[in-house]
C-alpha cells in the first residue's frame, strides 16, 4: 500500500535502469526525464558517446530559453546517434534533426532550420494515416511554413501551412499565417486589352 501512496506522489526513480544490447549499456530515455541536470552531466561523463542524455540536457536547456546550449547538445547527441547501441539505420529517426530545426527557427536562423527541417520530411511516410501517428511530421511543416514566410519563399510556406492542416494541425495556428499569405500573393496580372 505504501508502493501506491508514494507512486501517486510522484516517487521517481533516480538510478536509470540500464539496458544489455550487443555493444553496451543504453539507459531508458524515459528514465532520464528524473534527473536533475548535474545527473545527466554525470551520465555523459560516464558514458560521452551516448546520445541520449545530450537530448535530454538539450530539452532542458530549450525549455529554460537557454537556446545556443539546446542546440550544442543537440547537435553533439546527434553527431554520437549513429554510432549508439540499439541505432538500426533501417528506421526513421526523426528527433534530432526536428530538435535543432526547431531551435535554428527560435534562433532566426530560418535557412539552417530549413536544412534540418527537411531531412524530417524526408523521413515522412507518403501514406497519411502513417505520417499523422508521429506529432513531428506534422509540426516540422509548421515550422517550415514559418521559416518560409520569414525568407519570403510564400509558395513553399503556403504548402508547408497546408500540410500542417492535412496532419491534423490546429485551425487556429495556421489560418492566420495563410490568410496573410494570401494577402501578399501577387494580383493576377489583367489581360490587355487590344
Amino acid at each position: 500500500m505504501l508502493c501506491v501512496a508514494v507512486l501517486a506522489v510522484g516517487c521517481v526513480d533516480k538510478n536509470p535502469r540500464p539496458i544489455k544490447t550487443k555493444r553496451k549499456v543504453v539507459y531508458d530515455y524515459e528514465q532520464f526525464k528524473a534527473l536533475s541536470v548535474d545527473e545527466i552531466k554525470a551520465k555523459i561523463d560516464e558514458d560521452p558517446e551516448n546520445p541520449q542524455p545530450y537530448f535530454l540536457l538539450g530539452e532542458h536547456y530549450e525549455s529554460t530559453g537557454q537556446l545556443l546550449l539546446a542546440l550544442r547538445n543537440y547537435l553533439e547527441g546527434l553527431a554520437r546517434f549513429k554510432n549508439s547501441p540499439g541505432y538500426d539505420p533501417k528506421r526513421k529517426y526523426t528527433g534530432g534533426h526536428f530538435r535543432i530545426g526547431k531551435v535554428y527557427a527560435r534562433l532566426s536562423k530560418y535557412n539552417e532550420a530549413i536544412v534540418h527541417l527537411k531531412k524530417v520530411v524526408a523521413m515522412e511516410p507518403k501514406e497519411m494515416n502513417a505520417a499523422v501517428v508521429n506529432y513531428q511530421f506534422r509540426e516540422t511543416h509548421y515550422l517550415l511554413g514559418a521559416c518560409y514566410k520569414e525568407t519570403l519563399d510564400y509558395g513553399k510556406s503556403k504548402y508547408h501551412f497546408e500540410r500542417f492542416l492535412k496532419l491534423g494541425g490546429e485551425d487556429w495556428r495556421a489560418l492566420p499565417f495563410l490568410a496573410e499569405l494570401k494577402k501578399d500573393e501577387p494580383a493576377p496580372k489583367k489581360p490587355e486589352k487590344w
